[in-house]
């Protein structure tokens, strides 16, 4: 509730694979920063066998983003994790943080801005629904804290 809707292209069940499809729309804001997080769907659904896979596929997609937006600011947030009994319903997410950890290297060897928010995790467990998958609406200003924390460490306003 504290973003504009407008400038928001994230939806219930989106992977990296939406990146491309929503590129136009992207352009045409010409954002001086875009923010990234994905994973969790990604891993659940089984198009990618490994986190190398993966990772291949997310940094294309950032470099097309890169191309299209040569200004603009790429932040990546860590992959947020499942809780129990998030588990029950896909074991995949146990990978989560293999994968994150993956996918900061991948960034770094890149020039990615990286913010690493996994100590959400254990500072307000919380502030996950009882499914174990997505949070309460409390712990958005949290999230948001780390993001904009990890980009005034980079430099960027």
């Amino acid at each position: 509730e504290f973003l504009d809707p407008n400038r928001v292209f994230a939806y219930a069940g989106d992977t990296i694979l939406k990146i491309e499809e929503q590129m136009d729309q992207v352009v045409a804001l010409n954002p001086s920063t875009v923010i990234l997080c994905y994973g969790l769907n990604d891993i659940s659904i089984g198009i990618w066998k490994t986190s190398e896979e993966y990772i291949t596929d997310y940094m294309a997609a950032i470099e097309q983003l890169r191309t299209n937006l040569p200004e603009t600011t790429i932040v990546v947030s860590s992959i947020l994790p499942a809780k129990d009994p998030a588990f029950k319903k896909s074991a995949k997410w146990r990978n989560i943080p293999e994968w994150s950890k993956a996918l900061e290297k991948a960034c770094q060897e890149n020039g990615i801005l990286f913010a690493n928010c996994d100590q959400l995790a254990v500072d307000y467990p919380n502030l996950w629904d009882p499914d174990g998958i997505h949070f309460r609406k409390e712990f958005y200003p949290y999230w948001a804290s780390c993001l904009v924390a990890a980009m005034l460490m980079e430099g960027v306003e």
